[in-house]
Order: structure tokens, then C-alpha cells, then sequence
């Protein structure tokens, strides 16, 4: 009963403030250990994106656009061993300038073509205009025409005669009056006004790639290299384009890699890691190709298909 008598409402609301103070203190250190977790973690991955971007940059970014690319694919989960592979391919690209000159040629018959200006203002242009003189220089023979002032004399004489009078004026009228032709030019300028022929210039948009890859064991070596490189270099001009980049590999089943994706250097890696010693089925690439063609995303592409044709060439 008296230690029932001494616990007041006072000591109890007291002892519940303390209580909510405690709760309240232990659920903040907890939150702000979460926050510094999480801020370390995010930290480090923003460091390792931006590892990863400077690294790549040279290979891939030719533009803002790439590197803002490049930085959204940078998110995955890679090591440094990993994209090392693509900046050896990048070293092995700026070694055959070949094969990026043969990039850049896809796509260049979609140019950005003119267009007439809307609204375009008003300009007033003048020019020399050739006509017949006031006074000509010399006769250059007869004509029939209405012209009073070099009437025939004959002509003239058969306004004084009463019967013939009336055939005069019709032939006044007919315009069938013998008269002098003369012959002699003038220049005089002329003031026009028409609308300014300026042009605005479309630019069209770039399909997409699409390039076919031939595995088999005759790709080996050098004509290997030559291929990823090239795949690489369409890879990068994808990037600086806003364009996808889709390579079809193709020996006894067809493997597909988007370049360009979120995952792009995932399978970038795994394709430049990729062995080439399958067989050969051109057909079943040709088909997967004409598949890919039918969908309205890839109607525009531009389609590469068995590199085996390049590389030799590149290599001498």
C-alpha cells in the first residue's frame, strides 16, 4: 500500500516521457546508421560507375549522348577484369582505323534531307529583263500586225480610197496590216517580290544494327579480333546515334546480344569473351535476321551479315 501511495500520476506520466524519449532516441541512431549505410554503399557505387566511365569513355563515348548512355549501362555489377576486355578491343580498334571507317559508312544513305521553309518572309529580287526596244536599231523584213506607225505605204494609200476604207480598218482590227519588222532588243530591270527559297534541313533517323556473326572455326586469330572490334566499333556509334546495336552469332544455334541495352556491356563482355568454334548455319541467321526486319521497331535497320567477307580485306 505505501509503495502503491508514493508511484503518483506525476512519477507515472514522468516515467512514460522518459520511456518515449528512450524509444525515440534508440529508433533515430538506428535510422541514422541505416542513412550512413546506405550513403557509404551509394557512394561506393558511384565511384565504381565513375571508375567504370572514365575507363570506358575513350573506348565508347564519342558524344554526351554516348557517355550519358554509357553511365545508365554502367550500373550492373562488373569487375575490373571485366570491361578491362572491352578497353583491349578499344586499343585493338585504334589499330585498324579500317574497320571504324567501315562503321561509320552504315547508314549514310539516310542523310537529313531539305525541307521548304514554313512562312518564309517575303523578299524583293530584281533581274534584267530582255525586250523589244521603244526604238528599234534596223528593218528586218515585213509582218502583219496592227502597228499604225510603220504602215506600208500601200497599205496607207487605201485609207484615202472610199471603197477600200472599211477593208483597212478591218484589217486594223485582224491585226493583218502590212507593216515593217523591226529588229532590235532593250534591257530593262525588273522588281519582284516572292517568298525566300530558304530551306530547313530534316534530319532522317538511323535505324538500328543489326550484324551477323560467323563463329566457326575459320574465324579464328586475327579475323576474330577484326570482328569483335568491328561489332565494337558499331557499338559505339549506336551509342552516339541513340541507335541499338544487335549482334546474331550464328554456328549451330543463333545467340543474340544487345549491345545497346541496360545490360549492354554486360553482354558486350560476354560476347567479346566468346570463342569461335562452332560450325557454320548461315540459313537459320538469315532467317532469324528477316524475322527481326518484320517487326516495325527494326523496319529501318541497317543489316551486316557473315563478317568473314570483311576481315580479310582488313587484315591486308
Amino acid at each position: 500500500m505505501d509503495d502503491n501511495a508514493t508511484f503518483t500520476p506525476a512519477l507515472h506520466t514522468l516515467f512514460l516521457q522518459r520511456w518515449r524519449l528512450s524509444l525515440v532516441v534508440q529508433a533515430t541512431s538506428l535510422n541514422q546508421q541505416l542513412l550512413d549505410e546506405e550513403r557509404d554503399q551509394l557512394l561506393s557505387e558511384v565511384q565504381e560507375r565513375m571508375t567504370l566511365s572514365g575507363q570506358l569513355d575513350p573506348v565508347l563515348a564519342e558524344n554526351d549522348t554516348a557517355a550519358g548512355r554509357l553511365w545508365d549501362m554502367s550500373a550492373g555489377e562488373l569487375k575490373r577484369g571485366d570491361y578491362q576486355l572491352i578497353v583491349r578491343y578499344g586499343d585493338f580498334l585504334n589499330q585498324q582505323p579500317e574497320l571504324l571507317q567501315l562503321a561509320e559508312q552504315l547508314g549514310r544513305s539516310r542523310e537529313a534531307k531539305s525541307v521548304p521553309k514554313k512562312d518564309a518572309p517575303m523578299e524583293t529580287f530584281r533581274s534584267l529583263v530582255r525586250e523589244p526596244a521603244t526604238v528599234p536599231e534596223q528593218v528586218d523584213g515585213l509582218q502583219q500586225s496592227d502597228d499604225i506607225l510603220r504602215l506600208l505605204p500601200p497599205e496607207l494609200a487605201t485609207l484615202g480610197i472610199t471603197e477600200l476604207e472599211f477593208e483597212f480598218y478591218r484589217k486594223l482590227v485582224e491585226k493583218q496590216l502590212l507593216t515593217y519588222r523591226l529588229h532590235g532588243d532593250a534591257w530593262r530591270e525588273k522588281i519582284t517580290e516572292r517568298p525566300v527559297t530558304r530551306q530547313d534541313f530534316d534530319e532522317q533517323p538511323r535505324g538500328p544494327f543489326i550484324v551477323c556473326v560467323d563463329t566457326s572455326g575459320s574465324m579464328g586469330g586475327f579475323n576474330e579480333q577484326c570482328a569483335k572490334a568491328f561489332c565494337l566499333a558499331l557499338m559505339r556509334i549506336a551509342l552516339a546515334d541513340n541507335r541499338r546495336c544487335f549482334i546474331m552469332l550464328f554456328s549451330s544455334e543463333v545467340v543474340h546480344y544487345e549491345l545497346t541495352s541496360e545490360s549492354g556491356l554486360e553482354q558486350a563482355i560476354r560476347f567479346l569473351s566468346q570463342r569461335f568454334r562452332g560450325g557454320t548455319d548461315l540459313a537459320s541467321c538469315f532467317r532469324a535476321i528477316i524475322e527481326r526486319l518484320q517487326n516495325p521497331q527494326w523496319v529501318d535497320a541497317d543489316a551486316r551479315g557473315d563478317l568473314r567477307l570483311y576481315c580479310p580485306t582488313v587484315a591486308g
